[in-house]
């Protein structure tokens, strides 16, 4: 699937300069000593990347809150009715899926311009809390690093209703050392739907990607 990007941008309260943020990891020497422990956070109460995110359709029947309080911490909350939003690559409204993704960079000019090289870190998964509720025909698709445009699909895991509840459960995705050579969005997360329904209700929280 293809994605024309609708622009909204949250970003991180990181204080860095944005050139000092959108470089290769790998040659910080903060990742080859003792003090750094084979983690990269991408949000836990607040998005870390130093980047936003964008729409992958229109933001039409979605809610998003990356600063949604659970018992005092702040998650990500995500939500879709059901209803129809506008797909730039159809031109037209459709109720099949709806998503937005982390990307590097503050707009997504930004984004294309400068992307990120995290193969020589040896991370190898992408973990994550999530809990919620989705109808029976909707699916929360999970997508690993990639680059936007690139005809190589993500790595991804599909949960369903049966798989979350109101009560925090932890996921972990593989991921490939090829995917993360050269990406420009760090994480997808899309509702999609077999059928029209009443979409699905998602918190988010300790996403990451580990040694």
């Amino acid at each position: 699937m293809k994605y024309l990007f609708f622009a909204l941008l949250i970003l991180s309260s990181c204080g860095k300069n944005i050139e000092e943020r959108l470089k290769d990891p790998a040659n910080d020497p903060l990742f080859y000593k003792g003090d750094y422990s084979g983690v990269f956070m991408i949000y836990e109460d607040e998005l870390k990347t130093g980047g936003g995110m964008m729409f992958y359709a229109s933001p039409d029947n979605q809610e998003l809150d990356f600063f949604y309080s659970d018992d005092g911490n702040k998650v990500i909350r995500y939500y879709w009715n059901g209803g129809e939003v506008f797909d730039y690559n159809s031109e037209s409204y459709q109720h099949n899926w709806c998503g937005f993704g982390l990307i590097v960079g503050h707009s997504w000019e930004e984004a294309e311009e400068v992307s990120m090289d995290f193969s020589g870190i040896g991370y190898s998964k992408l973990k994550f809390k999530v809990k919620g509720y989705l109808s029976q025909n909707t699916v929360l698709k999970i997508e690993g690093p990639k680059k936007a445009g690139s005809s190589e699909v993500a790595d991804y895991i599909e949960l369903d209703s049966s798989d979350i509840s109101y009560s925090w459960k932890e996921f972990s995705l593989p991921i490939s050392s090829s995917s993360l050579k050269d990406f420009n969005i760090y994480v997808g997360i899309i509702f999609e739907a077999t059928e029209k329904g009443s979409g699905g209700e998602v918190f988010i929280d300790s996403l990451r990607f580990e040694r």
